[in-house]
């Protein structure tokens, strides 16, 4: 990575790397791991491609990075951002049936972590 770093700096095929890399680490577990590597890998990706099929893979990558560390909302926020280019640059509806589905997830997520807040809460009475 660093011989991509140096040579290439920021572009698309760094970006590639970054988010590969992104996906072993949550594979593995490492979420935090996971996430910085799909943060970088989105940030070039938005920087030298906007709106393309790439950027997309990044926004999704990132949020399933999130949902496994734990966060929610913010996987949230970044499948609908997903789910928003899908619509407006590839129009493919078994991507947007997938993104779908994993914001389903996410929202019922959410649910729970809400009703256990609530339940803490009602146990401390």
């Amino acid at each position: 990575m660093p011989i991509y770093r140096e040579r290439l700096v920021d572009h698309p095929f760094t970006a590639t790397i970054l988010n590969n890399l992104s996906n072993n680490h949550r594979d593995l577990g490492e979420f935090d791991h996971a996430e910085n590597y799909a943060r970088q890998a989105l940030d070039i990706r938005l920087e030298l491609l906007a709106d393309h099929r790439d950027t997309i893979k990044s926004l999704f990558d990132l949020g399933m990075a999130l949902k496994a560390n734990g966060k929610f909302r913010e996987a949230k926020g970044f499948l609908e951002l997903c789910k928003t280019m899908q619509e407006k640059v590839v129009n493919d509806k078994t991507l947007v049936k997938k993104t779908e589905e994993e914001l389903r997830d996410v929202n019922r997520l959410l649910e729970m972590e809400q009703l256990q807040g609530v339940a803490k809460v009602c146990a401390l009475f």
